[in-house]
């Protein structure tokens, strides 16, 4: 049982095929279902206030044991477990579990709003916990990725964003200019996370999202983009 204003959040991951793990900065963005898009929460960044350990558990009960406290560090993100064995010649690098922990306190201003964390990129495959409670898992090493970690969320589950030809070459043709891979991701993260706002179902209605010509300037002009 956990107070409903604190939340004790856990990210643990295992590296896979040898590769380092990287733990990414993280952000928690409140967002409203609401047509008003000026009800939206800035992002809060979760960079700070981590503690690491290495090696196996036996259960995810055993992270909050406050008699194995001195077997966490303190750490910041982004942060790598192979910073330094991965480039000695004269050690193998360590391939195994590695946990991450921390305390955040999620204060979402709106009534009926959405609670949104954003991994900017977690190797190779991750998995999350609110306290005992598992949140789901995600593979792949570079790639953005968010969970939905509103009280009321039922399930994990993936989302794809399109962006067509057409509606980058709409685009270019108004702007006389090819968009940039920066402005394509950031529209498709703005695209993301309006779908957030719009949809009540979000697993059944919003698993395949595309970007229109409209949307496209719509997002991009939000941005200053021009």
């Amino acid at each position: 049982m956990f107070e409903s204003s604190r939340r004790q959040f856990l990210f643990g991951a295992m590296s896979a095929g040898g590769a380092a793990l990287l733990a990414p900065s993280l952000q928690a963005v409140t967002r409203i279902a609401s047509p008003d898009r000026d009800l939206i929460a800035a992002p809060t960044r979760l960079d700070a206030n981590w503690q690491y350990r290495q090696g196996q558990l036996d259960g995810i009960w055993e992270v909050w044991r406050e008699e194995e406290a001195d077997l966490w560090q303190s750490v910041s993100l982004p942060h790598c477990f192979n910073h330094a064995d991965a480039c000695d010649p004269d050690r193998t690098y360590y391939q195994g579990h590695g946990w991450y922990r921390t305390t955040i306190t999620i204060g979402n201003p709106f009534e009926g709003g959405r609670t949104i964390l954003h991994f900017q990129g977690a190797g190779q495959t991750s998995s999350l916990w609110i306290g005992s409670t598992f949140i789901g898992t995600h593979k792949g090493g570079y790639d953005e990725f968010v969970f939905d970690i509103t009280s009321d969320r039922k399930a994990t589950y993936a989302v794809s964003i399109f962006l067509p030809e057409k509606s980058a070459q709409s685009w270019a043709a108004s702007h006389g200019r090819e968009l940039t891979e920066a402005e394509q991701y950031a529209s498709a993260k703005l695209r993301l996370f309006r779908a957030f706002d719009e949809l009540s179902d979000m697993k059944t209605d919003g698993r395949r999202l595309v970007i229109g010509p409209a949307l496209l300037e719509e997002a991009l002009a939000s941005l200053g983009v021009e």
